[in-house]
């Protein structure tokens, strides 16, 4: 936890094994999240839980495989900056592989992948300000709906690029939406 008045957190970890959650952070300060992981995560919840409150900036993931029986990685930034999620092995979850979301602002938000598996969705991407939002995955991304944009303001403009297979199992492969 970071509270009101501290300013970075950053959490530096190889392999991540915990029966609630893998990782846990939560950042209240007026600086930038950091989560960084050279080893596997896996969580009984989410493997990564991440969330950046008002008054802070970036919120940054950098990690290898991440397992959760709820998300994999759940991340969301009301800060100031941008979100920015990036995984070099499998992202698995027992409801989403990658669930990203960006507050009001200019914020841009970030998604490199490998393959991920989510039981709704493998990638569900939402930004509510201006920025943009770009997906990239050089893995398989699979499920009900693979993967799902929300760009809920005018000009929020989307970027999917897409190296592999994107499966929606019961829905659509790609369910991209904007209030725009």
């Amino acid at each position: 936890y970071n509270i009101t008045g501290t300013t970075d957190l950053t959490i530096n970890a190889a392999a991540v094994r915990g029966a609630n959650g893998g990782i846990f952070a939560l950042n209240n300060g007026s600086g930038t999240l950091s989560i960084t992981s050279s080893g596997t995560v896996v969580g009984g919840g989410n493997g990564i839980w991440a969330y950046n409150g008002n008054g802070t900036t970036d919120l940054t993931i950098n990690t290898a495989a991440v397992t959760g029986a709820y998300d994999g990685i759940q991340a969301e930034n009301y800060g100031s900056g941008n979100l920015s999620i990036s995984s070099s092995g499998a992202v698995v979850g027992g409801d989403r592989g990658v669930y990203a979301k960006n507050g009001t602002g200019t914020n841009n938000l970030t998604i490199n992948t490998a393959a991920v598996t989510g039981s709704t969705e493998g990638i569900h991407a939402i930004n509510e300000g201006t920025g943009s939002i770009t997906i990239t995955h050089s893995g398989a991304v699979t499920g009900t709906t693979g993967i799902k944009v929300d760009g809920r303001t005018n000009n929020s403009p989307a970027t999917i690029n897409s190296y592999a297979p994107i499966t929606g199992t019961g829905g659509f492969a790609i369910d991209l939406r904007g209030d725009g």
